[in-house]
């Protein structure tokens, strides 16, 4: 348990209360045309491994919203709350969406701040390059892969994810079901596994 705890430790630059970092999208390489709104309700269930063992670590749950700024832009907003054995944090992360290829790659950029109830804040940026793949009118494939970078702490906790969504709904974007899976590669051959699933709404 002590050789876990030190393993584990690292990530605090990111997650203060919670063992695992929240590292899903849960979106796709698509644009929001402008003034049209998104919001995603999703879940998330996330397992630790090692060489030693493995173990499910925390469920969150959350929601993004997501605004069209433009035909290449959107600003997206997201909340999660992590529950733990007796504990729980919470995740705000904010910023925009840059479009790359139209409908088929694009730039995510957002802060995020990880607090819980003794006060401590602690920043990191997460990167993330999201692509689509169209497999039929209804399904699409998209891809992602994510890195985070600690913002208020040199040496606070640094990683790379890999993501696989899928998105089942009508081309017109009225609603999307996203079930999703990753990988986080972490310091000292840790690895994180996440399972999802989101909802994503337009209001008409």
């Amino acid at each position: 348990m002590n050789q876990l705890i030190r393993m584990l430790a690292p990530l605090a630059a990111l997650l203060p209360v919670a063992c695992a970092p929240v590292f899903s999208d849960l979106q796709s390489a698509r644009m929001l045309p402008k003034g049209e709104v998104e919001i995603t309700p999703q879940g998330t269930s996330t397992w630790f491994s090692d060489a030693d063992e493995s173990e499910h670590v925390q469920n969150h749950v959350g929601a993004q919203i997501g605004v069209g700024v433009s035909d290449r832009a959107e600003l997206r907003l997201r909340y999660e709350r992590i529950h733990l054995a007796d504990d729980g944090a919470n995740l705000v992360a904010m910023g925009p969406k840059i479009g790359l290829v139209p409908d088929r790659l694009a730039l995510h950029l957002p802060i995020a701040v990880a607090f819980s109830g003794d006060g401590d804040r602690f920043w990191a940026a997460q990167p993330a390059l999201i692509a689509t793949f169209p497999v039929s009118d209804f399904v699409e494939l998209n891809p992602s892969v994510k890195y985070t970078i600690p913002i208020d702490d040199e040496d606070g906790y640094r990683g790379l994810a890999f993501n696989l969504g899928l998105g089942f709904g009508p081309r017109d974007g009225t609603f999307v079901v996203r079930p999703e899976a990753g990988i986080m590669f972490a310091p000292d051959d840790v690895r994180y596994y996440q399972a999802s699933v989101g909802l994503s709404l337009r209001p008409r």
